[in-house]
Formats: C-alpha cells, structure tokens, sequence
C-alpha cells in the first residue's frame, strides 16, 4: 500500500492497477484491492489472476467504487459480470478485439446469445495461444502476444530484456497456424514484408 501511495499521489491522473502475478510475482489479496480503491486516483484494477474466485471475490468486493477487469469473456464470466459489474476483459495486445468487443457490446444490450458464441470463439483462439496458468504456448506471454500481433500487422513492437523476441520461423509459423485456426488471419510472410 506504500508503493501504490506514493506512486498515485505522484502524479495526478487516474491510476489503473494491475494485478498480474505471473508477472511481478506478487498477488494482491482482496483486502489489499479493497484499500487500493479507496485511494483517491485508483479507478480501476485489472486482475490477471488465475484463480477465478480469488477474482471473483476482487471484483465483489470493489464493484460500484472502482471499475474492474478481468476474465469476463466465457459463460461464468457472463454472470459474474452481469451480477458483480464486471466492466472488460483481460487480454494480451489487440488479438481478441474483434470477439471482445462486440461480446460487450452483445452482453450489456442483453443479447445473451451473440455473447455466448462470441464469448466461445474467443476462447478457442486464446486457448490456442495461452494455456490456463497464463503462460504461453509458444513462448513467454509477452513475446507471443508481441509476435502474434506483429503477424497480424498491428503494432506490436518488441519485447524488453530479458525476454527474447520470438523470431525463429518454426514457432512464428505455429503462431500464425493458431491465430488463423481461431479467426484471424496473420497473411503470409511476403505480405507481412510488404
């Protein structure tokens, strides 16, 4: 709480806080992201736990103080984000846009069905690129987001020491073979070049 203090009363602009501890080898227990939004700048959390009721309690508990992303975009995610105010998804880079957003969009105009198939074919694409610990298939998360948002021509750069980008052909080719098995279309490498 130190650390957070200090930080948002550094800088005034709203703070979003990041639960992720795969990456920072700490997780925030739900008492701690209780104490986080009550601190004035903190307006959102974004809990990349895998532990779905340890999320699930997060979300419960800071619901109507401070907006709450998680992993909302599955059939469970559904009702907890329709009973606990859920407010968007966790997700690696621009990969999922085009199932998350309109999964939203269906959910909160009650069109419970669009959502459900939505919601499914986003996790078919996800489940071929991130397992259920948030590690990733191919490689590290974070160089297999940044590779798979390369291939499909967006913007997403390259990963900082001491991960090593992914740039062997074997594994951007099995990235590409997921990305297009879930829907999307990473081109061929000629295209991507030019």
């Amino acid at each position: 709480m130190r650390f957070f203090t200090t930080v948002t009363d550094a800088v005034d602009i709203p703070w979003m806080v990041y639960n992720w501890p795969r990456g920072t080898a700490v997780d925030l227990a739900v008492s701690t992201c209780v104490q986080l939004a009550e601190l004035g700048r903190v307006v959102a959390l974004k809990d990349s736990t895998a532990d779905e009721l340890k999320s699930a309690a997060a979300c419960e508990a800071v619901a109507g103080s401070i907006r709450f992303f998680g992993r909302f975009i599955h059939r469970r995610g559904m009702a907890l984000a329709r009973e606990l105010g859920g407010d968007g998804n966790i997700d690696g880079g621009g990969l999922g846009a085009q199932f998350a957003v309109p999964y939203f969009e269906a959910l909160w105009r009650d069109d419970l069905d669009s959502a459900r198939k939505l919601g499914a074919a986003y996790g078919d694409l996800m489940g071929r690129l991130i397992t259920a610990d948030y590690s990733g298939r191919f490689a590290s998360p974070t160089a297999q987001i940044k590779a798979a948002m390369n291939l499909l021509g967006q913007p997403g750069g390259r990963v900082r020491p001491p991960l090593t980008d992914v740039d062997d052909d074997a594994t951007l080719a099995a990235i590409g073979a997921a990305l297009r098995a879930g829907g999307l279309d990473p081109g061929t490498p000629a295209e991507r070049r030019s």
